[in-house]
C-alpha cells in the first residue's frame, strides 16, 4: 500500500526539451538520451510524466524587461542560437 501512495505523488519533471533548446548544446546526445532512458523508466513504473516548456502569448506580454533571456524577443530580436 505504501508503495502505490508513493507513486501517486511521484513525478517526473522535464523541462525544456524543445529542439531550439537542444541544440545550444554541442553534444546533446547523452543528454537526449538519458531522458529517454529516464522517460521509459517512469512509464515502465507507471509513475506520471510532466512536460513544461516556455511560451509566450503573442507580443510576449508574459515577459518582464528585467528578464535578460526573453527580453529581447519582446524587443522584436531573435535568439540566435550557434550552428553546432
Amino acid at each position: 500500500m505504501e508503495e502505490n501512495r508513493t507513486q501517486q505523488n511521484t513525478a517526473l519533471l522535464i523541462l525544456d526539451v524543445q529542439e531550439a533548446i537542444v541544440k545550444i548544446l554541442t553534444n546533446s546526445t547523452p543528454v537526449v538520451k538519458s531522458i529517454k532512458k529516464a522517460l521509459q523508466m517512469a512509464h515502465n513504473s507507471k509513475i506520471h510524466v510532466v512536460y513544461v516548456v516556455v511560451g509566450f502569448r503573442k507580443g510576449y506580454p508574459d515577459v518582464s524587461p528585467n528578464n535578460k533571456s526573453f527580453s529581447v524577443l519582446k524587443n522584436g530580436m531573435r535568439i540566435i542560437i550557434p550552428n553546432k
